[in-house]
């Protein structure tokens, strides 16, 4: 049985459902701490069929990336991507995977920085939500 919690959705979470069925590949859920950005990403893995991974949760992040990025599925939902050694370049490395992503953390200064960058004149499009 789902915790209640689980079963009630915030608006940001129709939001990232409707920029994962645009041509972008990667969205960017920005928000300050303690806004609900883990609850949605759970919520979008368990009624998507998505691959969940939380950052801040794992003790070996790099390996934790390569098997989210190598997995099977189709949407992969990067949680606190802020504790990966390599969050300047991680929209770098995922511009050319054939998968969506939805990647949030707690550093929202840092995601916002990484929002700002002209990905476009780069290849890589993206979506962004806010909380």
């Amino acid at each position: 049985m789902l915790k209640i919690w689980m079963t009630r959705k915030r608006k940001a979470y129709y939001q990232v459902e409707k920029a994962l069925k645009s041509p972008h590949n990667i969205v960017i859920l920005m928000g300050v701490r303690k806004v609900g950005k883990t609850i949605i990403l759970q919520q979008l893995a368990e009624n998507n069929k998505g691959f969940y991974v939380n950052f801040k949760e794992e003790k070996d992040t790099k390996n934790a990336f390569v098997k989210a990025i190598t997995s099977s599925y189709d949407l992969v939902l990067l949680d606190e991507t802020g504790y990966l050694d390599s969050h300047d370049q991680l929209l770098e490395d995922l511009q050319n995977i054939k998968k969506k992503f939805v990647i949030t953390g707690s550093s929202y200064p840092a995601l916002k920085q990484l929002a700002k960058k002209d990905w476009v004149a780069d290849g890589l499009t993206q979506y962004r939500c806010f909380l």
